[in-house]
């Protein structure tokens, strides 16, 4: 079999993996053509079955539960019929193909053990003699708070301050990047190491896609390579005390059926209509963070940016953001949300959520609500 290049990006979380991998799949055409190809067989946009493949037998993950394999012959079947799919992806390429490609954050958030790492090598080393990991590194502080928006939109209801403390730490392996590093270098070898910093400073123009092309060697191409559209955009500070009131709610109503719709429709305006700058950690927490992970930073520096002064630069700005959100957004959310719940309950729950229902609670109360909460904000 011909052998070929792999550029393997691993993430990591919450630095525009997204974005990367929707320009990947818009442009899966024009990179053939330029000899490069996004890898299908593993996922369509976020080869997501390349970390399922790897993760040890006894952990569990969600990707595995919700397509239906729990057993240890569920699994060897999946493995089984993947490493084939994948084989055949590959032996069926142009001989002009080159250069492969492939993407999954989640190799960063769910291969944790060597014996994981080394499972993946043995699977793509066949058809790649050269596998070039790629991976972008951001300061923790940001991913953590990056990381908030996500858990408010899957049900989170805990303050900011709460959830930094308790998450990003040096002993959580997502957060260590000297940990993150030596577990690929020791199955991939240093020189393979393609080590990024994700921060405007240092990207290639500015810009993350700009600098992702250029890096696997498709800069002439950029021109013609097709833009995806902002994805994944973080909830502004008044959503984030929204969503924080919500999930608060319905923690506490999962079995009914129309809280659950009111969740679900106010939830959905909020990501759509509450994008911006979310919360930041507290200053004095900011810099606590900072300095849990100077020692393990400092080593991630001097082996892989010797060049650099320090790992990460400093944001010209450091601000407190204690106090920034006026109470009024939280008791007006507070009121509309109970009255919403009123409704829905005199209503007579879920026959009050259906199209035809006279009821005010009917589809529309979560709307009206929206309408009201962004016009309030807007003021």
């Amino acid at each position: 079999m011909k052998q070929r290049r792999l550029y393997l990006h691993i993430g990591t979380e919450k630095t525009g993996t997204t974005s990367i991998q929707e320009m990947l799949f818009l442009n899966r055409a024009r990179l053939a053509e330029e000899g490069y190809h996004f890898i299908a067989s593993a996922g369509a946009r976020n080869n997501r079955k390349l970390s399922a493949y790897a993760i040890r037998e006894d952990r569990a993950d969600e990707f595995l539960e919700l397509n239906g394999i729990h057993t240890r012959s569920d699994r060897q079947r999946f493995e089984t019929t993947f490493a084939s799919d994948l084989r055949e992806e590959i032996q069926a390429l142009p001989d002009h193909i080159h250069t492969l490609i492939a993407s999954s954050e989640h190799l960063h958030s769910r291969c944790l053990q060597r014996e994981e790492v080394a499972k993946l090598r043995a699977l793509l080393h066949p058809f790649c003699d050269d596998i070039r990991i790629l991976v972008y590194l951001r300061p923790q502080i940001e991913v953590i708070t990056s990381l908030y928006s996500t858990a408010l939109k899957c049900g989170e209801s805990e303050d900011l301050g709460t959830f930094v403390a308790q998450r990003c730490l040096p002993s959580n392996p997502y957060f260590n990047y000297r940990g993150l590093l030596d577990l690929w270098a020791d199955s991939f070898g240093d020189a393979q190491m393609m080590v990024r910093l994700y921060q405007r400073q240092t990207l290639i123009e500015g810009d993350l896609l700009a600098d992702f092309a250029s890096t696997i060697g498709v800069d002439r191409l950029r021109p013609r390579l097709q833009r995806p559209a902002e994805l994944n955009r973080s909830i502004s500070a008044v959503g984030q005390v929204c969503f924080r009131i919500l999930n608060a709610r319905q923690a506490t109503s999962m079995d009914d059926a129309g809280h659950r719709h009111i969740h679900e429709r106010l939830s959905q305006f909020i990501c759509d209509n509450l994008a911006g700058p979310g919360i930041r950690p507290p200053l004095e927490l900011a810099e606590r963070i900072e300095g849990d992970f100077a020692e393990s930073n400092e080593d991630v520096r001097a082996r892989w940016f010797p060049e650099r002064a320090q790992l990460f630069d400093q944001p010209t700005e450091r601000t407190d953001d204690d106090g920034l959100i006026d109470d009024h957004y939280v008791k007006l959310f507070e009121e509309m949300l109970t009255i919403a719940l009123q409704l829905s309950e005199r209503a007579r729950l879920t026959e009050a959520m259906s199209p035809e229902s006279p009821y005010p609670a009917g589809p529309e109360c979560p709307d009206r609500i929206g309408e009201h909460l962004r016009y309030q904000s807007s003021r």
